[in-house]
Order: C-alpha cells, then structure tokens, then sequence
C-alpha cells in the first residue's frame, strides 16, 4: 500500500486532479480511527474538513530525506491538530469548580453592591509602608548586632534571591546562609503588624 500511497503522492505533485481524492479515500480508515479523539462538540463533518486540511498541509511539507514515512508523518500531525483543538476547546468551557460573581448582586446587608466591597489596590500602600519600615529596622538590627555579611544575606533574601545565589554572591557556604536566615527568622517582628 505504501508503494501506492507514495505514486499518489507524485502524481498529486504533477497537478493530477483525482489524485488528491484518491489520498482522501486511502487515509479515510485512519482519519476515521482517531475520530475518537476529537472534542465532544466537534462534528463529524468538521472532523473529515479538518482532516483534509492536515492531508493537503502534510503533502506540501513532507519530504522524503525525513526517514520518516507519509502515513506516519501524517498521523503524528493530525493528532497533534486534534489535541491542540481539544486543548483550544478545553479553555473555552468553564472551570465547574469555580464560583462566580457577579459584580451587580446586593450583598446580604443589602447596602452595597459587590463591586463595592473588592478592596482598592491603593489601601494596601499604608500596610506595604509599615512592613517596609520594619524590614529596615530589621536590617539596622541585624547589622548592629551580626554585622554587614548578615545583613547582605537577609537584604538579598528579601529581595526573593535563591539560597545558591546568595551562597554565590556572597561567598557564603550555604550552611552559614541557612544559619543566618534561621537566626533573622527567631528575632522576626510580629507578623500581625504587617
């Protein structure tokens, strides 16, 4: 079959027009075995365009240098297409575990509307100021007490760095950075003021 498959293929590139039919009808048995795979909404119809529409793509792009055969070449890439469909259509259903709200429902007080109650951005400046001023009397407390290199460490912590890259800027070993962020962690301030 495959010696058939690939004069299909030369005569489809010699502009032959029964060609590109008779390869339809040959890969039908295999368009119709990975139907299965299709999303739930998906017609059959679309299926069958859609398969056509990889058959044409493969035939254009295929090359024989790939070691790799027509009919192989052409499977790999139609389940590719179908799961990336599966996938495009997976995104657009809603998630059943996620609650929604809408922003125009009254509250159980009957006051105010929802919108009304998500919290602005901009309240929390006031809390990032004060837990910023209590990182810095920290820093200060820490350098007073344990020196720079302490310091350093706990700056760079709070800056979100890893353990390796602290240990490979500072030229710390990581026993030593473990020590001290275990040492900053008992002298911490209360998390309630934060």
């Amino acid at each position: 079959m495959e010696n058939n498959i690939n004069e299909l293929i030369y005569l489809y590139h010699l502009r032959d027009p029964e060609a590109l039919a008779l390869l339809i009808e040959a890969y039908h048995p295999l368009t119709a075995s990975l139907q299965s795979l299709t999303p739930p909404d998906m017609e059959p119809e679309d299926y069958r365009q859609v398969a056509d529409a990889v058959l044409v793509e493969c035939l254009n792009s295929w090359r024989q240098d790939l070691n790799l055969s027509f009919s192989t070449y052409y499977k790999s890439v139609l389940v590719n297409r179908i799961r990336t469909l599966g996938r495009k259509w997976a995104r657009k259903q809603p998630d059943p575990g996620a609650t929604f709200v809408s922003l125009d429902d009254v509250l159980p007080d009957g006051d105010r509307s929802v919108h009304e109650s998500i919290e602005d951005p901009r309240v929390n400046v006031a809390r990032q100021v004060q837990a910023r001023y209590q990182l810095d009397a920290l820093y200060q407390s820490v350098c007073k007490d344990r020196g720079a290199q302490a310091a350093r460490v706990l700056s760079m912590r709070s800056m979100e760095y890893t353990l390796k890259e602290i240990c490979e800027r500072t030229g710390l070993s990581i026993g030593r950075v473990r020590y001290i962020l275990r040492d900053a962690e008992r002298q911490k301030p209360d998390p309630g003021c934060m």
